[in-house]
Parts: structure tokens; C-alpha cells; sequence
């Protein structure tokens, strides 16, 4: 039971789970898409401009200058090889 005094409760999302980019790669390569190449995820992230503020897919992370990426830009990658998947597998 709350205190009489508190009118609300806000909740925060927690930290969520971060990648590199090289990580990212290998997590969408792996498996279904063994000829999905670096240099394709590197365009595929510049042109959907993944790395800008207030994406929902990542952030600059604290050590030098380095971009994290979240959980669901892995999904994102995955959709992108499903898409054009004669390329990829």
C-alpha cells in the first residue's frame, strides 16, 4: 500500500541489451544468411540512417565515440535479409 502522499508511480524502462555493430552482423549473418556481407550492413544501416538521435534502434555509447545498437535493429537486419533473400542465403 502506497503513502497517502503519492499520487503516481512512473516506471522506467531499463537499460536495454546493446550491441556493436560487429556483433549485430554476425547475430543476423548467423544461420540463415551466410552471404550476407559487411559492407552490405554498413549501407543498410547509413540508409535507413539508423545511427541518428532518436532512432529506437541504438546510441552512441560512452566509450570513445563508439554507436550500440539494440535488440530489435538485430530484427530490423533479419527483415531486411528475409526481404531479398536470394542475395543473403
Amino acid at each position: 500500500m502506497l503513502p497517502a502522499y503519492v499520487q503516481a508511480i512512473h516506471l522506467k524502462d531499463a537499460d536495454k541489451i546493446r550491441h556493436p555493430a560487429k556483433q549485430v552482423f554476425h547475430l543476423v549473418q548467423e544461420g540463415r544468411y551466410p552471404n550476407f556481407i559487411i559492407d552490405e550492413y554498413t549501407r543498410l544501416w547509413q540508409n535507413l540512417n539508423a545511427r541518428r538521435d532518436g532512432v529506437p534502434h541504438g546510441k552512441p555509447f560512452e566509450y570513445r565515440g563508439l554507436f550500440v545498437f539494440f535488440e530489435n535493429w538485430i530484427d530490423r537486419g533479419k527483415e531486411h535479409c528475409a526481404e531479398n533473400g536470394d542475395r543473403h542465403t
